[in-house]
Protein backbone atom coordinates (compact mmCIF):
# COMPACT_ATOMS: atom_id res chain seq x y z
CA UNK A 1 0.00 0.00 0.00
CA UNK A 2 2.83 2.53 1.05
CA UNK A 3 4.34 1.87 -2.38
CA UNK A 4 1.23 2.65 -4.25
CA UNK A 5 1.54 6.18 -2.69
CA UNK A 6 4.78 6.76 -3.63
CA UNK A 7 4.13 6.85 -7.30
CA UNK A 8 2.19 10.13 -5.99
CA UNK A 9 4.24 11.47 -3.10
CA UNK A 10 7.63 11.93 -3.36
CA UNK A 11 9.02 9.88 -0.20
CA UNK A 12 11.55 7.53 1.70
CA UNK A 13 9.99 4.11 3.11
CA UNK A 14 12.35 3.00 5.65
CA UNK A 15 11.86 -0.60 7.47
CA UNK A 16 12.83 -0.65 10.76
CA UNK A 17 12.88 -4.05 13.01
CA UNK A 18 11.57 -3.24 16.09
CA UNK A 19 12.81 -6.51 17.77
CA UNK A 20 16.70 -5.49 16.94
CA UNK A 21 16.19 -2.53 19.45
CA UNK A 22 15.08 -2.82 23.06
CA UNK A 23 13.57 0.54 23.12
CA UNK A 24 11.36 0.01 20.01
CA UNK A 25 9.74 -2.95 20.96
CA UNK A 26 8.85 -1.14 24.68
CA UNK A 27 7.38 1.49 22.71
CA UNK A 28 5.91 0.19 19.51
CA UNK A 29 5.41 -3.57 21.11
CA UNK A 30 1.89 -4.80 19.47
CA UNK A 31 1.48 -1.56 17.76
CA UNK A 32 3.12 -2.50 14.39
CA UNK A 33 2.99 -1.50 12.02
CA UNK A 34 3.26 2.13 12.71
CA UNK A 35 3.69 4.35 9.93
CA UNK A 36 5.37 7.36 11.06
CA UNK A 37 5.66 10.58 8.55
CA UNK A 38 8.10 13.80 9.97
CA UNK A 39 8.49 12.07 13.56
CA UNK A 40 4.52 12.02 14.02
CA UNK A 41 2.77 8.97 14.06
CA UNK A 42 -0.19 8.79 11.42
CA UNK A 43 -1.49 5.16 11.58
CA UNK A 44 -1.33 2.20 13.35
CA UNK A 45 -2.17 -1.55 13.50
CA UNK A 46 -4.01 -1.53 10.46
CA UNK A 47 -2.77 1.19 8.48
CA UNK A 48 -5.57 3.62 7.02
CA UNK A 49 -5.01 4.45 3.52
CA UNK A 50 -6.30 7.66 3.40
CA UNK A 51 -5.43 9.26 6.32
CA UNK A 52 -1.54 8.32 5.19
CA UNK A 53 -2.57 10.07 2.19
CA UNK A 54 -4.13 13.17 3.57
CA UNK A 55 -1.23 13.92 5.50
CA UNK A 56 1.24 13.10 2.41
CA UNK A 57 -0.92 16.15 0.86
CA UNK A 58 0.32 18.87 3.44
Amino acid sequence: MLELLQEHFPFQLVEVDIDTDDQLTEKYGIRIPVVTIDGEEVSEGIIDFDEVRKRLQQ
